[in-house]
């Protein structure tokens, strides 16, 4: 069995269905190809997705889009949500838990690559310039983080469009724009003073 640990990754998964700043902490680092479980990949996977697309991550918003893509029971339904939030021990250990996660894939990366240049050096019939070459490349990927795929500027400028027409026409109630710095908005509104600014 390749390097895992599927406590970790489901108090990884709790604790971002518990909290949007844990959400945003995970969503920095890890991947849905970190998770090894493939059903927590799944449940992380809709946690990515909801977050991507400005929604709230918590148990309802999971249990109706798990609902939605059809793999609510393939998870395991309500006993899985409730082993989610078991595992969460302290939600300020989700950094930790996120790091055991993180390098416990970056090891299954590594045997992978292992293998792969294991058979690549068995291979007779291959140069052996064109093995090292293969080596390299393997190595230099590993050493690499892989990053979300970029999104389309005209997808995001589309969204602002919108957002910018409706909060100008009064569509809108909440006049500002979701940063994910809860803490930093409010700081700066309380340390602005109208009488400075006029």
């Amino acid at each position: 069995m390749e390097p895992n640990n599927s406590k970790a990754e489901r108090a990884v998964l709790g604790a971002c269905l518990l909290s949007a700043q844990a959400m945003n902490d995970v969503a920095e680092i890890l991947t849905p190809e970190d998770f090894y479980d493939s059903n927590n990949k799944i449940a992380y996977r809709i946690c990515i997705d909801l977050y991507a697309d400005d929604k709230p991550v918590d148990f309802i918003t999971f249990q109706s889009e798990a609902v939605n893509r059809n793999v609510f029971d393939r998870l395991g339904g309500q006993p899985y949500l409730a082993e989610l939030v078991s595992d969460v021990t302290v939600e300020a250990n989700v950094k930790q838990h996120v790091q055991i996660v993180k390098d416990l894939s970056k090891r299954r990366r590594i045997l992978n690559a292992a293998k792969t240049i294991t058979s690549w050096a068995w291979k007779t019939d291959m140069d052996v310039s064109d093995v090292m070459e293969e080596v390299n490349k393997s190595v230099l990927e590993l050493s690499e983080e892989k990053k979300s795929a970029p999104v389309p500027v005209e997808d995001t400028l589309q969204s602002v469009r919108i957002v910018i027409k409706e909060t100008y026409e009064g569509l809108r109630e909440n006049r500002g724009f979701f940063s994910g710095f809860r803490e930093c908005r409010q700081d700066i509104r309380s340390h602005i003073n109208i009488a400075h600014i006029c």
